[in-house]
């Protein structure tokens, strides 16, 4: 941490979240020898270290260099995986995680752009990568990845209102909530196949899956409720979300 702080190139003091992530990769890539730690820093995030000014900035995640050899080209993960959306063929820019005195010519900003990453492999939490564009020697253990182009996902699950002919208002409702999404689809025609089936009543409004059976631990919305048909977009999203991990 001191010596992210101390470091006199540094044009401004890092937020918490960025000391948080420099001390977490330092312990993760330079002391092997030690169990896995996850340092705690107390404060804001959002604010600069012993600060009060809100700093504004991108999602970061930590790469790491997996090899790199001569004669072939280089790969890198990033610790970032399908379980927080990542695709094949998302693209990410990196960012020096210090100044260093190869950085110089572009005002030994902390933040100084390094290379773009296409991911080539993803797994759960973790995703592998290769080089798109830039320097590879530049980029060293513990540098910041941050997403610059999203890969969609493969194609959008299907939904299906059961009874929809009884419930125009509730479909209007839903058509509405989901429109604009691009995790799900909602067809005009009722569906021979789809991935989830949305059943409402007059009691409750019920997400099934695709071969109308009631999907474990997911509540019940009462018909009733004014938020119904956005909290039922909001729970579809986050299965058709982790649908499309599996």
């Amino acid at each position: 941490m001191l010596d992210l702080l101390l470091n006199k190139r540094i044009q401004q003091r890092p937020t918490y979240t960025r000391v948080s992530q420099y001390v977490t990769a330092k312990i993760r890539h330079g002391m092997t020898w030690v169990p896995p730690q996850t340092p705690v820093v107390h404060g804001d995030g959002l604010y600069e270290f012993f600060g009060h000014r809100e700093m504004v900035q991108k999602p970061a995640s930590i790469v790491t260099v997996l090899s790199w050899q001569k004669d072939t080209p280089p790969t890198y993960e990033i610790d970032i995986g399908a379980a927080q959306g990542v695709e094949v063929g998302a693209i990410y820019a990196v960012y020096s995680a210090c100044p260093r005195a190869s950085l110089r010519g572009q005002g030994e900003n902390e933040t100084a752009f390094l290379a773009r990453i296409c991911i080539t492999e993803k797994r759960m939490f973790r995703s592998t990568g290769k080089l798109l564009e830039g320097n590879a020697t530049g980029i060293k253990k513990g540098d910041f990845a941050v997403i610059e182009a999203w890969a969609l996902p493969p194609p959008t699950p299907i939904v299906r209102l059961l009874p929809a002919a009884r419930s125009p208002d509730v479909r209007a409702e839903l058509e509405r909530a989901l429109k604009g999404t691009l995790l799900l689809n909602l067809p005009n025609q009722d569906p021979v196949n789809c991935k989830f089936t949305v059943s409402v009543s007059k009691a409750d409004i019920e997400i099934r899956n695709g071969r109308n059976i009631r999907l474990n631990r997911i509540p019940k919305i009462a018909a009733d409720d004014p938020e119904r048909s956005n909290k039922a977009a909001h729970i579809l999203e986050h299965l058709a979300r982790f649908h499309s991990t599996l």
